[in-house]
């Protein structure tokens, strides 16, 4: 499948503050060595290409695979692009905001034409010559960016015949892509319509493509989690090349780099971050050059009445699926077949409530919501089912479609021609967007499994997960997720442990392969959180403590994992050693070492909520709540894991 464009899901916020900084210079175009180099070859110049040409339609069905989990791959070769929707790398996204710009490219030869659209450069070649120049206008908010970028071939998971690179960034915003015409960046820059003070344009213009709204873009904020809605659209990707597994085996670490970072940023796992207040509302956890993010357990969704809303499965089903979502949205088009899915496989024990949340950009997701209710007031819940089946096999969706879906099912035309032209279905999709905004719910679709919530187009595998959770009575039992937490396991598990431990004990160490192979028995169920408890009596404990936190989530579980393999083998020089494989550069890990508040800070959350659970002695384990004291046999563990499972 010849695939044209990115859109990856927003994740957590990462931002850096200032115009000097790496990410203030993301909307540059690249450099390029035009002569000599083959027109269809990636080469330097063609790793970041721009994407600007590439359809929509294909764009959503990208965004499909980006939110599935890992990093998505591609072959990449010459003038062609294949997504490999099968395949994927190790890895998340990320979402940096940064100070709103505005910029035009100017594309007036072949050479800057392969080196900026390498992908759409031989079908553009002609629009080009007649033209006389191609030029993209942009406004850039901010990128999603991949949190490796060294990924192995051998790392590779799925139907991965034929890949070439992983997909490590994605510019996003608005923008306008158009021959002749070009615009001048002066006091402003035009795009779509609208021409700023000092630009300039020339009489004759072609627009080719435009995606994202810049008046959108203009609400975006350095503090923002993602890309303001209506302002996501794909600008720039940067690609990477797979490494050989071969070449890999000989790779010591990345070569040692010196960045000075701007006012305002620190100097954290290898990037420039903002500094930032520690304290987070209730329902988030801090993680260094993130801000607030959503804990490791679930968001809690208020209960919602469901009266007067459609409702798919049984009254007395213990499961209930509310589903806030538009009908022009794509994302909710590609969410539908997910949802049959689980409806399929839960028969009987899960009901699923729509809730009209059309987007106010989608002009006709209020008409397509009140043609979906008049078909409910009419034929029931049937008959609403199947006018909201009708809307979304409607590609593009259009007044004319609507009507004829709604002549398609029989409803009375006139009763319909009367209730679309007064509005009689407004206070309902007032109604259910009113509880949409009281939740804080900020992009569509957007889904609650009982209490649990869960956004965007997610996997079948994602909402079987929070089924299951639900099913289990799930009731929140939890210890706080604290800030920059080494976890491994999924990030919405059924069962929850924190793990007080201490390095350099050898009781805790005995720990570290049992919990491993308990994590390979319930692989999507159970989630381990390390709790630093470091022993007094033990003087290489803290400061081995401070090095775990260099990093949170999986990549801070790996150096955990790593120096709990060592606990006779922990001094300075020797903790450098162990963790140089895991490419953590050596000024970081001797910063860490010798202590300070940014390290200590942390492990002394972790002893107040071991004082505070009575967790005095290691290893101890919480289970969702249940204390277990001193060294665990894997018996035992999963006994307590069932226990949880069925309370």
């Amino acid at each position: 499948m010849k695939v044209w464009g990115l859109v990856v899901a927003a994740l957590a916020v990462v931002g850096c503050g200032g115009n000097d900084n790496v990410a203030s210079k993301m909307i540059d175009q690249p450099d390029f060595e035009p002569e000599g180099q083959a027109k269809c070859k990636v080469g330097a110049s063609q790793d970041k290409p721009l994407i600007v040409e590439w359809p929509s339609g294909e764009r959503a069905d990208l965004e499909a695979r980006s939110r599935q989990g890992g990093l998505v791959v591609v072959r990449y070769e010459g003038c062609e692009m294949q997504i490999l929707s099968r395949c994927k790398a190790p890895g998340a996204y990320a979402y940096i905001p940064v100070t709103t710009k505005q910029d035009t490219l100017v594309i007036q030869n072949e050479d800057e034409l392969y080196a900026n659209l390498p992908v759409g450069a031989v079908k553009l070649e002609g629009k080009l010559q007649s033209a006389g120049s191609l030029n993209v206008t942009m406004t850039l908010v901010g990128k999603f960016a991949a949190d490796r970028f060294d990924v192995i071939d051998n790392e590779l998971e799925g139907a991965c015949d034929g890949a070439t690179h992983v997909v490590v960034g994605m510019n996003v915003g608005a923008f306008e892509f158009f021959a002749g015409g070009s615009a001048e960046v002066g006091g402003g820059v035009r795009v779509g319509d609208t021409v700023g003070a000092g630009a300039k344009s020339a009489a004759k213009r072609e627009t080719l493509s435009r995606d994202g709204s810049t008046d959108a873009c203009m609400t975006a904020s350095t503090d923002d989690e993602g890309p303001p809605t209506g302002c996501g659209a794909s600008l720039r990707l940067e690609v990477a090349p797979l490494a050989p597994a071969e070449t890999a085996k000989t790779k010591v670490g990345p070569p040692p780099t010196k960045l000075v970072c701007p006012a305002g940023t620190t100097l954290t796992d290898g990037m420039c971050q903002p500094k930032m207040s520690r304290t987070c509302p209730a329902g988030m956890e801090f993680a260094n050059g993130r801000g607030c993010i959503p804990l490791i357990v679930p968001l809690q969704a208020a209960a919602l009445p469901t009266k007067g809303s459609p409702v798919l499965g049984p009254d007395g089903a213990s499961v209930t699926i509310q589903w806030f979502g538009g009908y022009q949205d794509p994302y909710s088009r590609l969410a539908n077949d997910t949802l049959k899915a689980v409806m399929a496989r839960h028969a009987g024990r899960v009901r699923l409530v729509f809730r009209q949340a059309p987007l106010s950009f989608h002009k006709l997701g209020r008409p397509a919501a009140y043609a979906a209710l008049e078909a409910f007031a009419q034929k029931g819940n049937n008959g609403y089912w199947k006018m909201h089946e009708a809307l979304f096999a409607l590609k593009p969706l259009t007044e004319a479609g609507i009507r004829k879906a709604a002549e398609g099912l029989g409803l009375d035309m006139t009763r319909f021609d009367d209730a679309m032209k007064r509005d009689v279905h407004k206070a309902k999709v007032d109604e259910d967007f009113a509880h949409f905004n009281a939740q804080g719910f900020r992009g569509t679709p957007t889904f609650t499994v009982n209490k649990d919530i869960i956004t965007g187009a997610q996997s079948v595998e994602m909402f079987n997960l929070a089924v299951a959770r639900a099913v289990a009575g799930f009731d929140g039992r939890q210890l706080p997720i604290p800030p920059r937490a080494a976890a491994a396991g999924p990030h919405r598990p059924l069962v929850q442990i924190h793990w007080f431990g201490s390095f350099q004990d050898p009781a805790t160490a005995r720990m570290a392969p049992v919990i491993d192979e308990l994590l390979k028995a319930y692989p999507d169920r159970v989630s381990v959180i390390w709790r630093d408890h470091p022993l007094p009596m033990l003087d290489r404990s803290r400061p081995a403590a401070r090095v775990s936190r260099l990093a949170s989530g999986g990549r801070g579980w790996g150096i955990v994992h790593t120096l709990l393999r060592h606990p006779t083998e922990l001094s300075d020089d020797a903790i450098v050693r162990h963790l140089a494989p895991l490419h953590i550069e050596e000024e970081q890990v001797r910063q860490a070492l010798a202590g300070g508040k940014r390290y200590d800070a942390p492990i002394d959350d972790d002893l107040a909520d071991a004082k505070r659970f009575s967790a005095s002695q290691v290893p101890t384990f919480f289970v969702n709540g249940i204390k277990l004291e001193g060294p665990q046999t894997l018996a035992q563990l999963k006994a307590a894991v069932a226990k949880a499972l069925n309370p």
